[in-house]
Formats: structure tokens, sequence, C-alpha cells
């Protein structure tokens, strides 16, 4: 399978969205209409997802982390509200929360061996549980921390590690690659090189 067919099923880890919904709750429009975002907009043809954890995560960060938010917006509703504006804005958009538990619990599937491997190699319980979601649902896993390619050996689908190799290629085929500081990482550029995106 080619990249490009891989990167048709994305996993997008919280930090890759993260800068909209801290937009959206700050009225700042440079934020909303960032280069990642416009592509993820451009581009029907790639089926997006992120899950509750990605949510949980986002809550968090809006809620207890940040501090330009005015009080009346740090709501867990204001923040649901926008998890569903922005998969109405993105499309093909999809949020993993649905798998069924022997209890009949809703949930996400975490592999135990995984989330020990992954966490022992790149330092993050978090970003480790996104690849692990990722990972069962066999989606690229696109993320802004460089971090998560440390795990490539474990699972190929991750981040800067496969991306830095493929820049590599790209430009020895003659395909320009956008600078990655104007998506902000390496891995967002490549997606944008690969579908032909220009910022």
């Amino acid at each position: 399978m080619s990249l490009k067919d891989d990167l048709k099923k994305v996993y997008l880890d919280n930090s890759t969205i993260e800068p909209w919904f801290e937009g959206i709750m700050t009225n700042n429009i440079k934020l909303l209409t960032s280069g990642f975002i416009n592509f993820l907009i451009e581009h029907k043809e790639i089926l997006k997802f992120i899950s509750t954890f990605t949510v949980a995560e986002l809550i968090e960060k809006l809620l207890f982390k940040t501090n330009n938010i005015k009080q009346y917006m740090k709501k867990k509703s204001k923040i649901e509200d926008f998890v569903e504006t922005f998969r109405c804005t993105i499309p093909n958009l999809k949020i993993l929360e649905d798998e069924t538990s022997r209890t009949g619990e809703k949930g996400l599937f975490i592999c135990a061996e995984d989330l020990l491997a992954f966490t022992t190699k790149i330092g993050s319980t978090k970003d480790a549980i996104h690849i692990c979601i990722a990972k069962h649902e066999g989606l690229y896993f696109v993320t802004k921390d460089d971090d998560a390619g440390r795990v490539q050996s474990i699972y190929e689908k991750t981040g800067a590690g496969a991306f830095h190799c493929e820049i590599l290629n790209l430009r020895i085929q003659g395909i320009s690659i956008p600078d990655p500081r104007a998506f902000f990482n390496v891995a967002a550029a490549v997606m944008c090189a690969v579908f032909g995106h220009q910022p």
C-alpha cells in the first residue's frame, strides 16, 4: 500500500486540532483557519478520526490549562457542542467511541501490551493511548509531537520517523515539500505534499 493510500485514513492527535478549539473559544480567527485545518477541510477523500479520549484531552486542556478562555466558556457542554461543530466542519470526520465491553459498557479498546511498549518508547501515556487507538483501528497516526515517531519500529503508521523518510523520497522524486512551519510540523507538511496542497 502506498503512503497516499495509508494517509486516506488518519487518526488526528489532540495536538493537531486543539488550536481550532482554542480559536473558536477565544474568537481567534487565525487559529480557526490554520493551514492544516484548511487542508483537512479541502480533502474530503481523507477519512479522519478522533476519539472520545481526544475529547477528554480537549476538556482537560481547555477547561483547566488554558488561561485566555473566558470563564463562562469553560464548560464541558460548550466543548461537546464545539466538537459537534468541528465534526460538521471537517468532512469525513468520525469520532471513535462505540466499542462495547462484555458488560455492555461503551468505550475504546486499549491493548495493555502496546500501551506499555509505546509508553516505554516515547515517555507519554497520553500519546501512547492515542497510538494504541490508531493501531487498533489500522489508522495512520498524525501528531504534532515528533516523539511519537519513536514507536515506528513497533507500529509503522506513526509520526515523524516515517514522514522524515518520506520527505527524502518525495524530494528524490522532485516533489516539493511545503515548509513544515507553515503547517506546524513535518507530518502535516508531508500529508499536504502527498495530496498536492500548498498553504
